[in-house]
């Protein structure tokens, strides 16, 4: 699977009638530029957070391979390195730090967590945000999709590569990228033939120049965009229930 293909493909479609499309950006373990909220258990230390100087936006959940992510961004009067002491100081969850340029980068492990804070300029103090990754065995009230089967449309060799879900708005979203041992004109025709034996109607206005497929049935819609790889077919699938 090519590694930008989520990437790219996220933000290729942000600007067309699927208003609900955002840009995911995986750097690392850290998730950034999304903006809805899951139904999830948030860590006590990123709820509860009070930094003097900080403000606080709401923590934003989300379930990414099955796996729980916790984000809170903040902004602060302080420069950048005031700002991390005050992270370091008034959390007691931090304990390597790195410098990059203009940028300084905080991490460390607490109960069964990786907590990152990445704090940048700006033109006021400094912005930034604070996540946890959850490292530890699977938890009470984790996140229900992590055990969300395949799409019935799809065909049998179809092996998922990445899951990211949440909500908007109250509807779950989902973007999907599947791995599929079959050349994108097979691919194609096959699922074509299982979305309109299950009732699919295409969108052709919605899929725009660049070779993806749209189909909806009642308020759902489907986004799907294929690439050909060296040893079958790399399939993005955009999901809105």
């Amino acid at each position: 699977m090519n590694p930008n293909l989520v990437r790219t493909l996220s933000c290729r479609y942000k600007n067309n009638a699927l208003r609900y499309i955002g840009c995911t950006v995986l750097p690392g373990v850290v998730l950034t530029g999304f903006c809805a909220q899951v139904q999830a258990v948030v860590p006590e230390g990123l709820s509860e957070l009070n930094v003097p100087g900080f403000q606080w936006q709401v923590p934003q959940s989300m379930c990414l391979s099955g796996v729980q992510l916790h984000i809170r961004h903040f902004s602060s009067d302080s420069g950048v390195m005031p700002a991390a002491q005050s992270l370091v100081t008034y959390t007691g969850l931090f304990q390597r730090v790195l410098t990059i340029r203009r940028k300084v980068v905080l991490s460390g492990l607490s109960s069964g967590w990786h907590w990152l804070a990445e704090i940048d300029a700006s033109s006021t103090g400094a912005h930034g945000y604070v996540s946890a990754l959850h490292t530890g065995a699977q938890v009470t009230g984790a996140s229900p999709f992590a055990s969300e089967r395949s799409f019935a449309w799809l065909p049998p060799q179809a092996r998922r590569q990445f899951d990211h879900q949440h909500i908007v708005d109250g509807r779950r979203v989902m973007q999907q990228v599947y791995s599929i041992a079959l050349p994108i004109p097979a691919l194609t025709s096959y699922v074509r033939r299982q979305l309109r034996t299950d009732g699919w109607l295409p969108e052709p206005q919605l899929a725009g120049s660049s070779g993806g497929m749209a189909w909806g049935k009642a308020q759902a819609r489907l986004l799907l965009f294929a690439q050909q790889g060296t040893a079958g077919t790399s399939l993005y699938v955009h999901y809105i229930e």
